[in-house]
């Protein structure tokens, strides 16, 4: 971090940036501070807001084709019913199997 004011902080004390201003900024200082204080935040932030978003979306494309679903199915022989077999869980007091049970 040291390294990079010491890199950043001559470059811009540089006279050239002076150039720089006049020529981009108009002279009436209402509109300078409008531009300075308003629309260059406003830009920075929303190409700031482009550049997080793009790569946080990059980290999300991975995640999901990385993703998997492992499907294991469940054995017959408990969760089924056979046919011709009573399932005593799911007789309801209308179901068939309930009807067959009070048939005298």
């Amino acid at each position: 971090m040291l390294a990079e004011k010491l890199v950043v902080g001559p470059l811009v004390m540089l006279p050239f940036w002076k150039i720089v201003f006049d020529a981009i900024l108009p002279k009436n200082a209402k509109v300078r501070t409008i531009i300075v204080i308003f629309i260059v935040p406003f830009t920075v932030n929303v190409f700031m807001f482009w550049i997080v978003d793009s790569i946080l979306m990059q980290k999300k494309k991975k995640q999901l084709t990385n993703l998997s679903v492992h499907y294991h199915p469940l054995p017959k022989d408990r969760y089924t019913v056979e046919e011709g077999e009573e399932d005593s869980n799911n007789s309801s007091p209308g179901s068939d199997a309930e009807v067959e049970r009070r048939r005298p």
